[in-house]
């Protein structure tokens, strides 16, 4: 006799109108471009796809961004499930494991689909709880250029126990990134997703004599963002600049944060700093920003950036992995990484100039909503939950 989750894995479809059942799962429903996608995902195939999103960390408080995940999965009525509070060091992982066998049961998916480390980690502990789990098609989306940063044991012990996946990698640094997991190499190389990036209907309108020019930071405060980096590059701009009037609005959450409050206390300019939380549907408004300052060390897709091409608002960058894959090379405000001095001189020039270089980003907007269409993606993950499909039946 078939077990409970034995029983409803990869049933064949019988006619390609009938919905695939998919369960995402994600870290958390906060900040985070994993997280973005798998709602896109959801919010975009939900006439095919009937969505289940499991967030391995439960919410012990509700953000701005999260309520509106929460809201937006509710418009579309996907089931929202939430594993444990407790942190993984303490036997969160443990819980949520559990927690994601019993989903598993209950909802009885046709595919699992994991998003990031933490996902994985917890579906490879339930696999060693269940291994019928194994049932279940398996598909796995890398999202970042660097993976299990000072704990490559044990993102080599998931990456083993998750070979039968069907991977997908959202930029070739990412593809690489997981290959790197495998020594010598033992899979095939992940095909690579290119995510959807949702923005304004259109490019920003350049204005002249701005003020205040408005400069925005949104990510998680932590390293790979550059959070560290705040104080000094915009110590050393403020002083360059020859733009006074200027709010800079630092967007996020995260352990840096302390850091970067402390370093800005101590930055005597008439520059204005404003420190906040997250901020929802943020592609629909970064058109009230004038520019974007994302010193990013790394990304797997940095959605941010893409966000920023079609709005057509002027972003100031590192050229580093996964950045250097869908930023022009003839884009302009673009330096090396951990090079502050280069990084703060573009941001000067940038404020200094901002009508003109509003002007001149704006031909890359057109040809980035283009490439990044939100109908691409789903189109590309719908066909390939199908063959994964096709392959369990036979």
């Amino acid at each position: 006799m078939k077990s409970e989750i034995e029983a409803g894995a990869g049933k064949a479809l019988v006619s390609s109108c009938e919905k695939i059942k998919v369960l995402q799962v994600v870290s958390h429903l906060e900040l985070g471009g994993a997280e973005g996608v798998a709602l896109q995902l959801a919010t975009g195939m939900r006439d095919a796809v009937d969505p289940i999103v499991f967030a391995v960390k439960r919410a012990t408080r509700m953000t701005e961004v999260g309520r509106a995940m929460r809201q937006k999965l509710d418009s579309i009525g996907a089931t929202q499930l939430e594993g444990s509070s407790i942190s993984f060091k303490s036997g969160g992982c443990i819980i949520a494991a559990l927690k994601l066998i019993s989903a598993i049961k209950t909802y009885k998916p046709d595919i699992v689909h994991l998003h990031t480390e933490i996902p994985e980690l917890t579906f490879a502990i339930a696999l060693c709880i269940n291994p019928n789990l194994r049932k279940i098609p398996l598909v796995r989306t890398v999202h970042n250029s660097r993976l299990w940063q000072s704990w490559e044991s044990i993102g080599i012990w998931v990456a083993k126990k998750l070979t039968y996946a069907t991977t997908i990698a959202v930029s070739e640094s990412a593809a690489d990134a997981s290959q790197k997991l495998f020594k010598p190499s033992s899979v095939l190389r992940p095909r690579v997703i290119l995510n959807s990036v949702l923005g304004s209907t259109n490019a920003k309108v350049a204005e002249e004599h701005r003020s205040p020019v408005r400069v925005l930071f949104a990510a998680r405060f932590v390293h790979q963002k550059g959070a560290d980096l705040l104080p000094k590059i915009l110590l050393l701009a403020s002083s360059l600049s020859k733009c006074d009037n200027v709010d800079v609005t630092i967007a996020g959450e995260g352990p840096l944060e302390e850091n970067i409050r402390n370093g800005l206390s101590n930055i005597r300019t008439r520059w204005n700093f404003h420190i906040r939380g997250p901020i929802a549907n943020l592609s629909e408004k970064l058109a009230d920003f004038d520019c974007v300052l994302m010193p990013s060390r790394f990304e797997g897709l940095p959605l941010l950036h893409l966000e920023a091409l079609i709005a057509g608002v002027p972003i100031i960058t590192f050229r580093s992995p996964g950045v250097d894959e869908v930023m022009p090379e003839t884009y302009p405000g673009i330096s090396d990484v951990e090079d502050v001095t280069a990084i703060a001189i573009s941001l000067s020039d940038c404020l200094d100039n901002i009508y003109l270089r509003t002007l001149a980003v704006n031909i890359y907007s057109v040809i980035t909503r283009r490439r990044y269409a939100s109908t691409r993606m789903c189109d590309e993950y719908y066909t390939m939950y199908r063959s994964c499909l096709e392959r369990e039946r036979y």
